[in-house]
């Protein structure tokens, strides 16, 4: 065995990807994560590289793409969400990811944000 440990994997940030929030209906709202360019032409992986954890303000989303840790992490949203109803899926084709966040209010209208650069 033994051998050379594993390189660290770089990380970066996503904050800058343009990634924007739509109301979609009364109880969900959709944050659309573009991740063409983090990609770089490789595919992006639809299994095991992803990675989002959710609280009632806020979500920190994580895709590793081959060496890269690729991570968005938004701390202050618009309204609460239910983080145990919240989910993140991975679109390859559209090489993007989007989470769905759970309204804690069901109704309430969530403007169309797209992130400060």
């Amino acid at each position: 065995g033994g051998g050379a440990a594993a390189e660290p994997l770089r990380v970066a940030n996503l904050a800058k990807c343009a990634y924007y929030f739509e109301d979609v209906s009364e109880v969900l709202v959709q944050v659309t994560v573009p991740l063409e360019a983090a990609c770089d032409g490789a595919a992006l992986p639809k299994e095991g590289g992803l990675e989002c954890t959710f609280s009632e303000l806020g979500f920190k989303l994580e895709v590793t793409i081959g060496e890269t840790v690729h991570r968005l992490n938004v701390g202050e949203l618009l309204f609460r969400i239910r983080p145990s109803e919240s989910v993140a899926k991975v679109r390859t084709k559209s090489k993007a990811v989007v989470v769905e966040l759970a309204k804690l209010e069901p109704g309430k209208t969530w403007r169309k944000l797209t992130a400060m650069a």
